[in-house]
C-alpha cells in the first residue's frame, strides 16, 4: 500500500489524480499543458463555444459568418501587406482625415441650418443611424461585462496549473508527456516550420477555424470512426513506449 504523500513530496507529481479532483489539479497530473482545454474534443467542441461564437463558426447566420470571415482575412492581408510605412502612421493618417471630413461636413451643416436649408445636421440625419446600426450588429457578438469578467477569471484561474504543467514537462515529471511534447516540437520545427511561414500559418489557422468545426459537425458520422482508429493506434504506440521505459521512470499510480 502506498504511503500518503505530503504536500512537499515531489513523488506526488507522478501520481494520478482521483476523479473528484479539481480540473486544474487533474490537468497537472495528466501532463495537460492547458487545463482550460482539458476534455474539449471535436465531438463536444460545438457545446464548448459561447452561443455568439457558435452562431458564427457553425454558420447559423450565414451573413454574419461571411462578414466575420471577410474581416479576419482582410485584417490578415492588411497586416501582412508591405506598405513601406508603419501601421501606427497609417492608423493616425486615416483617423486624421476622417476628422477632417467630419469637421467639414459639420461646418457645411451649420451654415445650411443657419440659412434654413436643413432641419438637423447632416451627420445626425444620414450617418449616425447607419453607425448605430453597425454598432448594434457588432455589439451583439461582443461579450457583456459579466461575460468578459467570467472569461477573464476563468483564464486567470488556470494560469498556475498551466505553469505547473510546463514545469513538469521540462523536469520530466511525466516522461510520456515530455516525449510527446518533444515529438510535437520536432514536427513543428522540421515540417511545419520549414514549409510554412508565420503569415501562411495565420491564414491557414483562420481558414481552419471557420471550416473544421462546421465540416466535423456536418460529417461527424464519417469522421469519428477515422479519429477513433487513429487515437487507438497512437495510444497503442504510447503504451509500447511506456513499457520499454525503466521502472524508475514509469508513471506511478495510486494503489486501491
Amino acid at each position: 500500500m502506498a504511503s500518503p504523500s505530503t504536500p512537499g513530496d515531489s513523488s506526488s507529481d507522478f501520481e494520478m489524480v482521483e476523479n473528484d479532483a479539481p480540473p486544474a489539479a487533474a490537468g497537472q497530473a495528466s501532463g495537460h499543458c492547458c487545463p482550460a482545454l482539458q476534455g474539449v474534443t471535436l465531438k463536444n467542441l460545438k457545446t464548448s463555444f459561447p452561443p455568439k461564437v457558435r452562431q458564427i463558426l457553425y454558420y447559423e447566420n450565414p451573413i454574419h459568418s461571411a462578414v466575420a470571415i471577410a474581416l479576419v482575412l482582410g485584417t490578415l492581408v492588411f497586416l501582412n501587406f508591405d506598405f513601406g510605412f508603419s501601421l501606427l502612421w497609417l492608423s493616425a493618417w486615416i483617423a486624421r482625415w476622417m476628422l477632417v471630413v467630419t469637421l467639414a461636413i459639420t461646418g457645411v451643416s451649420y451654415l445650411a441650418q443657419r440659412f434654413g436649408k436643413l432641419d438637423q445636421p447632416i451627420l445626425t440625419k444620414f450617418v449616425e443611424p447607419h453607425v448605430d446600426h453597425i454598432g448594434r450588429e457588432i455589439g451583439a457578438y461582443l461579450p457583456t461585462v459579466d461575460e468578459a469578467t467570467a472569461m477573464f477569471n476563468k483564464v486567470v484561474a488556470h494560469i498556475p496549473g498551466t505553469l505547473t504543467c510546463f514545469k513538469n514537462l521540462l523536469l520530466c515529471k511525466n516522461p510520456i508527456a515530455s516525449v510527446k511534447a518533444l515529438v510535437q516540437l520536432y514536427l513543428v520545427v522540421e515540417t511545419v516550420g520549414c514549409l510554412f511561414s508565420g503569415c501562411t500559418l495565420a491564414f491557414l489557422g483562420a481558414i481552419a477555424v471557420f471550416t473544421v468545426p462546421f465540416v466535423f459537425d456536418k460529417y461527424e458520422d464519417k469522421i469519428s470512426p477515422v479519429l477513433d482508429t487513429a487515437s487507438a493506434k497512437i495510444t497503442g504506440v504510447l503504451e509500447q513506449v511506456c513499457s520499454k521505459l525503466p521502472a524508475s521512470l514509469k508513471c506511478k499510480t495510486k494503489e486501491n
